[in-house]
């Protein structure tokens, strides 16, 4: 056994000391070793994203990402922390937002192309409020955040130097007064059909250019129960309008038949037992007749107290406008920003006064 041992030993010292090989062998481990060391780094510098040095600076160097970036927190009550990382040029002043509340949606445009300071294209929220959050670019080459929403919500928005708080809450809590704004008739519902102008058009521009009149009011917030060319049933605006509405207002023209528009304005209402709202469809309807004769031609108009099938399943305070439409206007603009005019100024003294 001892002569054995005595071989190997023999047999290592050859090795180490009077071959060449140790050279090669401790190059050879060296070699192998820092290869070993090369590839742990690389993936720990990956993260599960796929970015590349998104967090390494072991190595004595900062990332770009680390350094300039566009950072999103998310809040559990509806908040959503946007905030700038580094010396880039990105002034949240000049940030903007549009509702989307129809695609269940709000967008938050930059002022600029920063997709490549967001961490990823896609945020999976999935609190009460957000479902997820897109990076995307519009057609003019900015870059806009397309939030997907739980419900519909209105936007609390603060501003800072380097910090911009988009914060989600429910409409009541932001705004004094919320009207669901019905434009009547759409789709295959014409309404009057003159063989020129179809009913379900001409609603659709007067709520639009209405929304557009309250876009600078922070007070009242307008939800249209269609912002296009649809057909929506008459017990889907009833739900939209008990969901969110302080008061549904509902805008059509007025007719002798299918075929032909009349010049008569009557504004419909039904008192019931609705009591727990603070607006009177009776006290409404009333300021909305005198806004409405002052800044249009209609020769009058009458206020009637009875009972329509929309009203069926309406749970908020309600009001149907059947506005007069003859061709004594000079255009069809001139007849659609008149009636929008009466009905905003109407309606602001209406709610808020």
């Amino acid at each position: 056994m001892r002569s054995f041992f005595n071989k190997i030993k023999n047999a290592v010292t050859y090795f180490l000391w009077e071959s060449k090989k140790p050279f090669f062998l401790v190059f050879f481990i060296i070699i192998f070793f820092s290869a070993v060391f090369s590839v742990m780094q690389v993936f720990t510098m990956y993260d599960d994203t796929g970015d590349f040095f998104k967090k390494y600076d072991s190595a004595g160097f900062i990332s770009r990402y680390d350094s300039e970036k566009i950072d999103l927190t998310f809040k559990n009550d509806g908040r959503m922390i946007i905030r700038k990382i580094g010396s880039f040029d990105l002034d949240f002043d000049k940030v903007s937002f549009v509702d989307q509340y129809y695609l269940g949606e709000y967008r938050i445009i930059f002022p600029g192309d920063f997709n490549e300071y967001f961490e990823r294209e896609y945020f999976d929220v999935k609190n009460n409020f957000i479902n997820n959050v897109l990076v995307s670019e519009n057609e003019t080459g900015q870059t806009v955040l397309v939030v997907k929403e739980k419900d519909i919500f209105a936007a609390d928005i603060s501003r800072g130097k380097n910090e911009l708080t988009f914060y989600l809450k429910e409409p009541k809590e932001i705004y004094d007064k919320v009207i669901v704004l019905d434009p009547g008739h759409g789709g295959m519902d014409f309404g009057v059909n003159d063989g020129k102008e179809m009913e379900k058009d001409i609603t659709l521009k007067i709520c639009q250019r209405i929304e557009r009149m309250f876009d600078e009011n922070d007070k009242v917030k307008i939800y249209l129960t269609r912002k296009f060319d649809d057909y929506i049933k008459e017990e889907e605006r009833a739900f939209f309008a008990n969901e969110y509405a302080d008061l549904f207002l509902s805008i059509h023209l007025c007719s002798d038949n299918q075929y032909h528009y009349s010049d008569t304005t009557k504004i419909i209402i039904f008192e019931d037992d609705i009591t727990e709202f603070d607006i009177s469809p009776k006290k409404c309807a009333d300021i909305l007749k005198d806004n409405i004769l002052k800044y249009t031609d209609f020769s009058g108009a009458e206020i009637l107290n009875e009972y329509k099938m929309e009203f069926k399943d309406m749970k908020v305070p309600a009001v149907f406008c059947e506005l007069g439409y003859s061709k004594k206007y000079a255009d069809l603009n001139d007849f659609v920003y008149k009636a929008a005019l009466g009905i905003y100024e109407g309606m602001k003294e209406a709610i808020l006064n």
